[in-house]
């Protein structure tokens, strides 16, 4: 049940989608006229960056492009972020909730730091398909194979569409 909607991967980026729509109207995706092919191609990146955070269920992965949304699509290079993600001894489940915590001054400190744009790279940021390599697209995780292989996949995917298309 936590993967329920991703066993169908195209009705899982039309969920997400009509959720980012919902929610963030103003999402890059929505703000220009996108056409339907590549808005779900740029939801697959942003479900593939959750994926590439080691998130899995329908919740954590819908939370993290929410959080991409309301905080900044980098969000998780911050390295106090970073830290909480990658922290071992407890299952990513309890990791992710972490970040929610309330009453945590070194996150909301974090928080504050990447919403008054700290590490922005506004042309990027939402367009990991325009990087040249994963280090540009990942500063903080590129040596990470899991980022790797999310790169790797999100460039393969723009490519295969036709090049690198805006979203």
């Amino acid at each position: 049940m936590d993967s329920l909607i991703q066993a169908s991967p195209k009705r899982w980026l039309r969920f997400v989608g009509a959720a980012i729509e919902d929610a963030y109207p103003m999402s890059p995706i929505f703000a220009r006229a996108v056409d339907d092919r590549t808005r779900l191609l740029k939801i697959a990146d942003y479900c593939d960056r959750a994926r590439a955070n080691g998130l899995r269920t329908d919740a954590e992965i819908l939370g993290f492009v929410f959080l991409m949304h309301e905080i900044a699509p980098h969000f998780d290079q911050h390295p106090h972020i970073r830290a909480v993600l990658d922290g071992e001894g407890e299952p990513m489940g309890a990791r992710w909730e972490r970040l929610f915590q309330p009453r945590d001054e070194a996150l909301e400190r974090a928080f504050a730091e990447i919403e008054m744009g700290g590490g922005a790279r506004p042309d990027i940021d939402w367009h990991i398909e325009r990087c040249g390599s994963a280090e540009e697209a990942f500063p903080a995780t590129h040596k990470d194979p899991r980022f790797l292989q999310c790169f790797l996949r999100i460039k393969a995917r723009h490519v295969a569409l036709g090049g690198e298309r805006d979203g």
